[in-house]
């Protein structure tokens, strides 16, 4: 019973280091876009800015959080372009 509390504490302490994460990307980041164009499948354009795509992302539960901090540090690493994975996340949203 003990290790679930440490878990549940271990899984809040990771949601929080995540949300930092996006935080100090962000803020330290000069390869993000400025803003974003997304258009959905009715026709209807999207347009967010960089502060948007933040808070969308810091609003997606924990577990997808992870998954895209996970997606970034390895595009980074390869030196891709981070905005394409921003894209396409945006379109899953606009649906």
């Amino acid at each position: 019973k003990n290790r679930n509390v440490n878990s549940k504490g271990e899984n809040e302490i990771m949601a929080q280091t995540t949300k930092q994460y996006f935080k100090d990307f962000w803020a330290e980041s000069d390869i993000i876009d400025d803003s974003f164009e997304i258009t959905d499948s009715k026709g209807t354009l999207h347009i967010f800015d960089k502060d948007q795509v933040l808070a969308e992302i810091l609003a997606m539960p924990n577990s997808i959080q992870k998954q895209i901090r996970n997606k970034f540090i390895y595009i980074d690493f390869k030196r891709g372009d981070i905005n394409h994975l921003i894209k396409y996340i945006l379109k899953g949203l606009v649906k």
